[in-house]
């Protein structure tokens, strides 16, 4: 078993360890809980796209993506949380109206599927270039961490949608 404590005063223990305020220490707790929406696209068969084409190409492409996925998401009043891979999570919290926020998400959703296609066409791919999207509004925590990022069932709920898309061979 190993304790950890703080001192919370200039040199001197604290009276009681199990009361010790730790805001000071961890102060990337803190977050605020309110309504979003969460929109997570991912590319479809990256990996086979990765193997089939030039590095050089790749980069290319997925910088360019990353670039006009980033600015037509904040252009829609939303925020990209994080990329992670080929994927992309981005948030509209309820600083508008809830109405408001799932509208903007959802037209950044059917962009990104014309932004996407369009974007392999100019690049020749062979096959299309596609997204899977999954899209999911409820209660979760903003701010959480060192990252900012935000987290709680409505994201998972989000991330699992955009997967079952995948199954359903749906976008």
């Amino acid at each position: 078993l190993i304790t950890f404590r703080q001192d919370t005063t200039a040199g001197a223990p604290p009276e009681d360890p199990d009361e010790t305020d730790l805001g000071e220490t961890i102060s990337f707790v803190r977050s605020d809980i309110r309504s979003v929406t969460i929109l997570v696209a991912d590319i479809r068969s990256y990996t086979a796209l990765s193997e089939r084409i030039e590095i050089t190409t790749l980069s290319k492409l997925m910088s360019k993506w990353f670039y006009e996925v980033q600015t037509l998401i904040e252009s829609k009043n939303g925020r990209v949380d994080k990329f992670i891979g080929d994927c992309v999570m981005a948030i509209w919290d309820a600083q508008t109206s809830q109405k408001d926020m799932v509208l903007n998400c959802l037209g950044t959703a059917h962009a990104l599927q014309e932004l996407t296609r369009d974007l392999g066409r100019k690049h020749e791919l062979a096959d299309d270039l596609r997204i899977g999207v999954g899209i999911n509004t409820g209660i979760a925590a903003i701010g959480v961490g060192q990252e900012n990022t935000v987290m709680g069932d409505t994201v998972n709920l989000a991330f699992r949608l955009e997967s079952a898309s995948k199954d359903l061979k749906r976008d």
